[in-house]
């Protein structure tokens, strides 16, 4: 089935607004603000830190009068053989809403050029929005394998100026935006769009497959948000550069922990966890494997569970069991959640050594032995129970941490909280027991390598690395360091729902006192 929908609309940039922060920027997967125009890749401002190829480095860059008025870098395609691409992974996978836009400046009007695909055969589930040949057409073009759905608005646009394009699906309603001006709505499909294998699982930005339909003249500010439909009615475009972290205005202006002395001190403070939405993985370990994030299925080893455990509560009977070989040790599927990039993250755990064993692995995020292949944080058995990391920006050496401890050791058969933390600087610091190391592990303000390919793991990987004792409460927030100082470690499970209440408190509030409420 074929839907045609034509429209009217009027090109009219008006007064843009934007008040400087994203609501939703949890939800952004792509995010190329227009810098790094001829270089191998483009950087991408998501949490995702896609890996955005320029083929042939034939996007070049352009230092012109953007679309917000002032000079700046913009990606600028000759409309004959530059293209953008991108692996269309599980995160880049558009299901349900989802809401396409960009700045955009045409060098010609009346040729047929594509702004972005998702391409594949007949059958696919796949999407293309492009300019047509018609001058002032735009079409939004989308197949599954029942039907197919295109969409075109007329608008009248002019040659080398900038307009702002927007795209929308809000359950089934599809929707143009020129200008924050609808172009009209239809019903269409609410298939998943997936990369084809036709063409190596690509999205492409600036052609159709790399090799036809390509655009000419420049782009700024190209985003992409999954699960939301930012655009359902007239708006106006933003005046100036989209931001590249979330807005947390409604949440504690404090993080958990990370303040002077070992308490939490707040005027306010929200009855559950600030930042349980960047929380990614969260394994508690009461006898089963789930992650109580919903988002990670895990494999569970063959050590099985333990009744000794940090603390006694309903919510924490019992803790992960290992005792020196790899096949006690948890997968976790390869996924992008754990692929730090240069952002900040939290991995954080109860802990329990023996006091054996060489080099116990709490989390790493590669499948062998390879130097420089990714990340380990572990237990130096051999070094009387130091707390190291390993990390490598390049996957051939340990270049950004190699073995480093900060001083921090374990204390045998004694449960200890043990945080990594990586914050906005760069810099990546652990804790025990809510103390910070004085020192830095990696001062280093690169982004941690990762081949894409590898499963991480707990407790081991699938050769070595064999954590010789108790794991509990195993938790990994992305993009934000949760600990910038010392802080009381909790004596309770972990919340596992967003603020949704600020309960006025007076003086100081401990983690503990907090984390003991919730029992």
């Amino acid at each position: 089935m074929a839907i045609q929908l034509r429209t009217s609309g009027v090109f009219n940039l008006g007064s843009l607004g934007g008040d400087g922060s994203d609501t939703d920027f949890d939800s952004v997967v792509l995010l190329l603000d227009g810098s790094g125009g001829g270089n191998s890749t483009v950087p991408d401002s998501s949490s995702i830190n896609n890996t955005v190829t320029n083929v042939s480095s034939g996007v070049s860059n352009a230092n012109i009068t953007g679309p917000y008025g002032a000079t700046q870098d913009v990606l600028s395609f000759d409309g004959s053989n530059d293209s953008l691409e991108f692996t269309v992974s599980s995160d880049m996978e558009l299901a349900g809403d989802f809401t396409i836009e960009a700045w955009v400046q045409r060098s010609s009007v009346s040729t047929r050029q594509c702004l972005i695909a998702y391409w594949g055969v007949s059958g696919d589930p796949r999407f293309r929005i492009e300019f047509d040949r018609v001058p002032d057409n735009i079409s939004f073009f989308a197949e599954t394998t029942t039907h197919d759905f295109s969409s075109s608005g007329t608008n009248t646009e002019v040659a080398n100026t900038w307009f702002h394009l927007a795209a929308t699906r809000s359950g089934s309603t599809y929707e143009i935006f020129i200008d924050g001006s609808s172009l009209g709505t239809l019903t269409g499909s609410t298939a998943t769009f997936t990369g084809s294998s036709t063409y190596s699982n690509k999205g492409h930005i600036g052609s159709l497959t790399n090799s036809t339909t390509f655009f000419g003249g420049k782009i700024a500010d190209f985003r992409i948000t999954k699960g939301v439909a930012r655009y359902t009615n007239n708006f106006t475009p933003p005046a100036s550069a989209l931001p590249t972290t979330a807005a947390r205005a409604t949440r504690p202006t404090r993080k958990w922990g990370g303040l002077v002395g070992r308490s939490l001190v707040e005027t306010t403070e929200s009855t559950e966890d600030p930042y349980w939405d960047d929380t990614v993985l969260y394994l508690r370990a009461n006898n089963n494997s789930t992650d109580e994030t919903g988002r990670h299925t895990p494999t569970m080893g063959t050590g099985g569970y333990s009744t000794n455990v940090p603390f006694s509560a309903s919510s924490n009977t019992h803790s992960f069991n290992f005792n020196n070989t790899t096949a006690h040790r948890i997968t976790l599927p390869n996924s992008t959640d754990f692929q730090f990039g240069s952002g900040e993250f939290t991995i954080e755990a109860f802990v329990r050594w023996d006091g054996t064993g060489q080099l116990g692995a709490l989390f790493n995020t590669y499948e062998g032995t390879g130097t420089g292949d990714g990340m380990l944080f572990g237990v130096a058995g051999l070094a009387g129970g130091n707390m190291r990391l390993y990390c490598s920006s390049n996957g051939s050496s340990w270049d950004m941490a190699n073995g480093a401890d900060g001083g921090m050791q374990l204390t045998a058969n004694t449960w200890h909280h043990i945080a990594l933390v990586r914050e906005s600087n760069g810099s990546i610091y652990s804790y025990k027991d809510g103390t910070k190391t004085t020192t830095a592990l990696s001062t280093s303000t690169a982004s941690i390598y990762t081949n894409g390919t590898d499963d991480a793991h707990i407790g081991g990987n699938t050769t070595n690395y064999e954590w010789m004792g108790q794991i509990d409460e195993f938790r990994i927030t992305k993009g934000v360091a949760r600990y910038t100082g010392d802080f009381i470690a909790p004596t309770a499970s972990f919340p596992t729902s967003a603020s949704t209440t600020n309960v006025p408190t007076t003086g100081v509030l401990s983690l503990a006192e907090h984390y003991q409420s919730k029992l």
